[in-house]
């Protein structure tokens, strides 16, 4: 039976009106500052995860691109962020900084990131050189860090382990932004399928996709910080217990993975932002976790209170929720390197 003459008409209208509806959107969102930086190079300069069967993702090994604010990120033959390099000298020691998108320094550039930092500054003051790996993945939880250290520390060999532990690892657990992000997406750009169509590729270029991710990544931060803020707001909830129970099992692995190897670890927990607000108000969970890493003998530094103790306005150390800006991570660099050099008899032996 043939299709009437109207019917296809009023089909192809339709089609039309839709085509020229997304074009139009398409056109006013780029006007608006939503299309892709470089975009035919959108996949290209931003992709920097593989898929990974026991870590769910990890970095590329040898890869060089740029952060979505256009930061340098390049990466060693493992997959780290690189650090600068100690100019070919021999280290001294030798330390693997583990940690989330905040210990990878998340819109920084490489010599920005808090491991850049902190072995700028451990070699300026032990007066010796000092490697820091940045072994930070973002959106990593513990279970996670535990995995990777067992997969690199042969090759690393390193003297002390730094965990950098961010709230989020409590209250988004083993989810960054429900694993890679959603349906297809990690941090904007992680995409699992290596053969991709022509029309997938456009939709990856189109501003419409860069307004509806970026929409959606605002969302899942104010999420994140209501999650967040439920640590010491609701401390009792049952699903709060439970997942602090599972943290708090998985930082013992981890210690106990150190021990065995003879590592030394030290946990630096990273505040959220409200927090330097209200840090006496808002300190339950940095006191939760302290007491049982003391319990542990692990060594710690919470940074609530010496950054809320600088005196400098939030918006200046944070970009966002959770994340530093080159101004916050130098400072908690040197925090970390005070802190480190405090625990010399603990975790500088090897250092005369």
């Amino acid at each position: 039976m043939k299709a009437r003459p109207g019917i296809v008409k009023s089909a192809l209208f339709v089609i039309t009106a839709w085509l020229l509806l997304g074009i139009a959107l398409e056109g006013f969102l780029r006007l608006a500052g939503f299309a892709p930086p470089e975009g035919i190079r959108l996949r290209e300069q931003y992709d920097k995860y593989l898929p990974d069967a026991s870590l769910t993702w990890v970095m590329k090994p040898n890869w060089s691109g740029k952060e979505l604010n256009g930061a340098s990120v390049t990466t060693d033959g493992l997959g780290l962020r690189r650090t600068p390099s100690s100019g070919g000298v021999a280290s001294r020691c030798r330390i693997l900084f583990l940690g989330d998108s905040v210990t990878f320094g998340h819109f920084l550039g490489d010599h920005e990131t808090i491991p850049s930092c902190l072995q700028e500054a451990l070699t300026e003051r032990c007066r010796v050189s000092v490697t820091v790996h940045n072994g930070a993945v973002p959106g990593y939880s513990t279970f996670q860090q535990r995995k990777l250290l067992d997969r690199i520390r042969t090759a690393l060999a390193p003297s002390l382990v730094i965990l950098g532990f961010c709230l989020n690892d409590v209250t988004e657990r083993y989810s960054a932004l429900a694993r890679y992000g959603g349906e297809r997406f990690f941090m904007l750009t992680v995409d699992t399928e290596t053969d991709l169509d022509l029309l997938v590729r456009l939709w990856r270029r189109s501003a419409i996709r860069t307004a509806f991710v970026r929409t959606a990544r605002s969302a899942a931060q104010r999420r994140e910080m209501y999650a967040v803020r439920k640590l010491w707001e609701t401390p009792n909830a049952p699903h709060i217990q439970a997942a602090w129970a599972q943290v708090m099992s998985e930082l013992d692995e981890l210690t106990e993975t150190c021990r065995a190897a003879g590592i030394e670890l030290v946990v630096v927990l990273y505040p959220f932002r409200d927090q330097l607000l209200d840090p006496s108000g808002s300190r339950i969970p940095q006191d939760r976790l302290c007491g049982h890493l003391s319990t542990r003998g692990v060594p710690h530094l919470d940074l609530l209170g010496p950054l809320a103790s600088l005196g400098i306005p939030p918006d200046s150390l944070f970009m966002d929720a959770d994340h530093f800006t080159s101004r916050g991570a130098r400072l908690v660099a040197g925090l970390v390197a005070e802190f480190l050099l405090d625990c010399r008899a603990v975790v500088w032996e090897d250092i005369p």
